[in-house]
């Protein structure tokens, strides 16, 4: 499993074999948005303008999030 800091190190976002993403506010520490899947999510990265979070689950799947920081 995973976990990959936002391109401006606000945020952090983890995956888990719960089928869930999560994305941590790091000034925070909580949790502010939570995605779920319908299998285990294997790999996250954010896109480089952080809008975007995408995750490879345990079916060989791609998915795209949008409006990943803050929703």
């Amino acid at each position: 499993y995973d976990c990959c800091f936002s391109p401006d190190n606000q945020f952090v976002v983890s995956c888990s074999a719960d089928h869930s993403l999560r994305v941590w506010g790091i000034a925070e520490r909580v949790c502010v948005r939570r995605m779920l899947n319908s299998v285990s999510v294997r790999r996250c990265c954010w896109s480089g303008d952080g809008r975007t979070i995408v995750s490879a689950d345990s079916d060989a799947r791609i998915v795209r999030w949008h409006g990943a920081a803050k929703e």
